[in-house]
């Protein structure tokens, strides 16, 4: 069944249970995809974490590939296999997004930005910081983008843009005083802060 977004006309969403007939069957979900995009410009398949069924669905069925990952060296292991997973399946080499990115974070356990790069060595077309309004706009069911005040909001934009026109510019910015990274907030405060919402 296909929801019509209240505010923005032309988003709609499709949810997919996990006992649903093409479940098992990559053929039948590249159909359902082909048909759905008859009516829209652009089809993005969230595909399930791990290398399952789910995931073979979404890259025998795209055209185009976008990975997310984190700084975390786990999560760019995980991505590294992805990645080479999906260069036999897909025309297009596949494009990053770097999420919960955040210079404070724990050195340790995380990679540099540019190291992330070269390790993983595909275009990037955006990075989303650790931000207390992300979590936020998630709580109160909108969508930050529709709100150009927040940095995060507009970095949501920026990489919707650079899909729309298949490119890779960097985000430019502007260090907006209301962009508040989670890693800034001490611990009880920002529990309370999320629990508010």
């Amino acid at each position: 069944m296909i929801v019509k977004d209240k505010r923005i006309s032309t988003l709609s969403f499709i949810s997919c249970s996990n006992d649903a007939v093409h479940h098992d069957d990559p053929r039948v979900f590249g159909e359902a995809v082909q048909q759905v995009a008859r009516g829209y410009d652009y089809v993005l398949i969230d595909s399930p974490a791990g290398i399952e069924n789910g995931f073979w669905n979404a890259a025998l069925a795209a055209d185009e590939a976008i990975v997310v990952t984190t700084p975390h060296r786990t999560s760019l292991q995980d991505a590294d296999r992805v990645i080479g997973l999906l260069e036999n399946r897909i025309p297009t080499s596949p494009q990053l997004i770097i999420n919960m990115a955040d210079e404070q974070e724990a050195r340790s356990a995380t990679v540099k930005m540019e190291d992330i790069i070269g390790i993983l060595n595909i275009g990037v077309i955006g990075v989303i910081h650790a931000d207390v309004e992300t979590i936020r706009s998630v709580h109160k069911g909108i969508p930050i983008a529709l709100n150009p005040e927040f940095e995060s909001g507009l970095r949501f934009r920026h990489i919707a843009h650079n899909v729309a026109k298949n490119q890779q510019e960097p985000f430019i910015s502007l260090r907006s005083k209301k962009h508040r990274s989670i890693f800034s907030i001490p611990q009880r405060r920002r529990w309370e802060e999320n629990s508010s919402v």
